[in-house]
């Protein structure tokens, strides 16, 4: 039995079969729509967020989980398991602040964590995440493990596709004027996550075929 557990949050893209397989726990984030607040992964499933978004009158709203609910999870797996190790592994924190919760409830934990900063999100975010959970359940150190982690960390790359200005006006990152004058234009914008783990535009034109263009 692997003496280091994993915990990670549910902006991670994994499967409910790699999560059972490897026994990884998953803090889920919140999300608010129209005023009723879901946990994601546990009221609230991905296919039904799309839905509801789109439906939905203002841009949801997500927030990191508690440090209350990351102490909760600490402590659940160091009463189960006294001897382990826990590696806290999460979403970028330059597009969160879940990595320092998870830092501030490990300060309160009895159990011996190690945090873990991924500087990614989704099936990016789960890489470094899946390594580690293999070379745990192999039995490999907390110092073999990280290294691993790092290395994928650095090899693993998110690219986004916006084909609709509407919900970056909507989340402040871009001027409500420019937006419509995008829409109008039929303006796409490419974006990646950078080294610091923010959303940067890399591209921007007109239709479709930029997009696909920069998705090539």
């Amino acid at each position: 039995m692997s003496n280091i557990k994993i915990v990670t949050d549910s902006a991670i893209a994994l499967t409910p079969e790699e999560i059972a397989q490897y026994d990884i726990t998953v803090v889920p984030l919140t999300v608010q729509i129209d005023g009723v607040v879901y946990e994601d992964g546990v009221t609230l499933q991905r296919d039904e967020f799309l839905e509801k978004m789109s439906k939905s009158d203002t841009l949801p709203q997500t927030s990191q989980p508690s440090i209350g609910k990351f102490q909760a999870a600490y402590d659940a797996i160091h009463q189960q398991y006294p001897e382990s190790e826990i590696l806290s592994m999460h979403l970028s924190s330059g597009l969160s602040g879940t990595v320092h919760a998870a830092e501030q409830a490990a300060a309160l934990s009895a159990a011996k964590i190690t945090t873990f900063d991924t500087l990614n999100a989704d099936r990016a975010e789960a890489f470094p995440v899946l390594a580690a959970a293999k070379m745990a359940q192999a039995g490999a150190s907390m110092a073999e493990i990280l290294a691993e982690a790092e290395k994928v960390r650095s090899e693993s790359h998110t690219f986004l596709s916006f084909t609709s200005l509407d919900n970056m006006v909507a989340g402040g990152r871009l001027s409500k004027t420019s937006g419509i004058i995008g829409n109008l234009l039929n303006i796409k914008v490419g974006a990646t996550v950078d080294q610091t783990g923010s959303v940067e535009v890399v591209a921007k034109g007109r239709g479709m075929k930029a997009i696909a263009k920069f998705n090539d």
